[in-house]
Parts: structure tokens; C-alpha cells; sequence
């Protein structure tokens, strides 16, 4: 995956492929009276229809059990067909009332497309959309008129399709964006690792866990002002970041806390990594951190990695501070004692 999945096929499915079910049930009832209005079109009524009428159902047992990425997937199939049946039932009532009708639902479709999916896939269901609609049109021999109402139609869905798509974007980064740093926020973190353990379970890959805490930083606001600790965060953050790849996750889970999670990331490499994160945020900051790293393989629970790594920074902590402590949780070891003491050999330790 080289782009992070839009946040509702991580984090709330359910919602997502119910209101794709309600959608479709609204199209079924739409063909209905379609067949009712004009019964002699049985069979482009029939193409129209088919796929609302299986797809609701289907959208509303079998979604919200799909993972993040066949959500993803899905999901764009879903829209792809909701076009070329809407598409069709347009052409069947062009130039009537209930063609302008059907063309409301088109603008229903980028509408779920601005909410659910990235605005490349907006922009993708706009040029499709307005293909088929030219298709359609053209079959019957077009005019000035038509390529008229063609262009308003396709500028107006688009428009809609795009503002609602950046609005949603912007309501996102106030949702899973940390304000002060730049990195993601505890929201965000919890999603990402929800996500990334269901995606261990598909893949052989390991998964690891980075905790960072910043030392002393209450001294640091008490001695120079929470200004100077806000500075230490942001550009300690933003060294930090220059470190780790594009699929990295980067969060800020409490005041002077961060976390990294890694996919397909072993053991070495994760604490090569952490020791550059300790490197670079005190040559960016003056002040040290502490880190604690934690391996697994796949299909490991998300609380075993978190509650691993976690005791890992203590020990960094308790050992002294501005050092690296890690551990490896192999197949065979138990898991982590609530009171945060990991058991296990520890496979991993780097001092500055």
C-alpha cells in the first residue's frame, strides 16, 4: 500500500457500508417506479437495477466485515457500478423530468465518493461520470443544447464533489493532526495500529513499536516557559520525521510523548532507526530523549507490541535516560505482564 487508506475504511466501516446500503435501497426504489413509469424499457430497467438490488443487500451483511484495504477496494467497484447504472437510467429518461431527477443521484455518488474516498478518486469518478453522460448523450446525436447542459452538469458535480472533498480533508487533519507538532494525534495513532495489525495477519511481516519521551521536559518548561517547551516538541518532532519512511507513522500520544509505528520493520532495523530519532531530536533540540522499541511478528495483538514497548522506555527511563531499550517478542514468548515488565530475553540495547 503506498498511500495511507482514507481514515473511514481504517476506523468506522460499519457506517460507511450502511449508508452504501442505504444508497442502493434508495436506487432500487428509484428503478421500481422507473418500471412502473415506462414498463416497455424492461430491459435497461433491468441492467439499471440489477446492481442496486443485489448490492444493498451484500453492502450492508458483507461490508462491514471487509478489511481496511477490501473496503478500499470494494468500495471503488461500488462506485464504478453505481455510475454506469445511474449513467443508463439517465439515458433511458433523457430530456424528461425524471432524467433531471437521476441526475441528483449522480451528484449522491461524488458526494459519498468527497466523504469516504481521497480526492483522486473524486476527480477519477468525475471524468468517468461525465464520459459516460457525453456516451449516452452522443448516441442519440448530440447539439449545442446538449453539450451545453453536458458541460454545466459535469462543472457543477465536480465542483460539488471537489469543495465537499477538501472540507472533508480539512476536517481531518483537525481530527487525526496534532496542531502543535504536525504529527498525527492519539486519534490517529489508535486507527494506524488497528489497521496495521490486521494487516500483519495478511502478510508475513513483523511490526514494531517505538515509544519516545522527551527528559526532563518539565524542567524545561518550568526554566525557560512552555513557549520553549512547544519549540523543543515541534522541532524535535520535525527532526524525527526526517528519519523514518513515508509509511511510517509519526504521532504525538501525550504531552511529551511520542510514537512511531513501523510496518515491515524487523528488530535491527528498528533500533537503528530509534537511535537516529535520539541523535537527531537532541541535535535539533539540546535535550535528550528516552526509547523504547518493541518487534513482533505477524498477527500479534496491538496491546502486546504497545504495552512491550512501553515497559521497554521505562527501563530506558529507569536506566539512566537518553538511551535506546528494545525487545523482541518471538512466536513462542508470553505475553506482557500488566505490570508492564516484558518478559522475554532482551534482544537489543543501544546507549548514546
Amino acid at each position: 500500500m503506498r498511500r495511507p487508506l482514507p481514515t473511514p475504511h481504517v476506523t468506522d466501516r460499519r457506517r460507511l457500508w450502511r449508508t452504501v446500503a442505504a444508497i442502493l435501497a434508495l436506487a432500487v426504489v428509484l428503478t421500481f417506479f422507473e418500471a412502473m413509469i415506462r414498463p416497455t424499457d424492461w430491459l435497461t430497467t433491468a441492467v439499471s437495477g440489477l446492481f442496486p438490488l443485489f448490492g444493498a443487500p451484500l453492502a450492508w451483511v458483507v461490508g462491514p466485515r471487509l478489511s481496511p484495504m477490501a473496503s478500499y477496494q470494494t468500495g471503488r467497484v461500488f462506485l464504478l457500478c453505481g455510475a454506469v447504472s445511474a449513467s443508463i437510467s439517465m439515458h433511458t429518461w433523457r430530456g424528461t423530468a425524471y432524467g433531471g431527477a437521476l441526475s441528483l443521484y449522480m451528484v449522491l455518488t461524488i458526494a459519498f465518493a468527497a466523504v469516504f474516498f481521497t480526492r483522486r478518486e473524486v476527480v477519477q469518478l468525475m471524468v468517468i461520470e461525465a464520459s459516460l453522460a457525453l456516451i449516452v448523450m452522443a448516441v442519440d446525436g448530440l447539439n449545442a443544447e446538449d453539450l451545453l447542459i453536458w458541460g454545466l452538469l459535469t462543472i457543477s458535480i465536480g465542483g460539488i464533489g471537489l469543495v465537499m472533498s477538501t472540507s472533508v480533508e480539512a476536517v481531518e487533519v483537525l481530527s487525526y493532526g496534532d496542531p502543535l507538532t504536525g504529527t498525527a494525534n492519539r486519534r490517529a495513532w489508535d486507527a494506524t495500529c488497528d489497521a496495521m495489525i490486521e494487516r500483519s495477519r495478511r502478510s508475513p511481516m513483523d511490526v514494531s513499536v517505538i515509544f519516545v519521551d522527551v527528559d526532563k521536559f518539565k524542567a524545561v518548561n518550568d526554566q525557560f516557559g512552555h513557549d520553549a517547551g512547544d519549540s523543543v516538541l515541534r522541532r524535535g518532532a520535525e527532526a524525527m520525521r526526517k528519519h523514518l519512511r513515508a509509511s511510517d507513522t509519526l504521532a504525538r500520544i501525550g504531552g511529551d510523548e511520542f510514537a512511531v509505528m513501523m510496518s515491515d520493520s524487523d528488530h535491527q532495523t528498528a533500533l537503528v532507526v530509534a537511535e537516529r530519532l535520539l541523535e537527531a531530536f537532541h541535535s535539533a533540540t539540546g535535550t535528550t530523549i528516552s526509547i523504547g522499541v518493541a518487534t513482533a511478528p505477524a498477527g500479534r495483538s496491538t496491546d502486546r507490541i504497545v504495552a512491550a514497548a512501553d515497559a521497554q522506555l521505562y527501563e530506558a527511563k529507569a536506566s539512566g535516560r537518553a538511551m535506546v531499550r528494545g525487545i523482541e517478542l518471538a512466536d513462542s514468548s508470553p505475553n506482557v505482564s500488566p505490570a508492564g515488565e516484558p518478559s522475554g530475553a532482551l534482544t537489543g540495547e543501544l546507549h548514546r
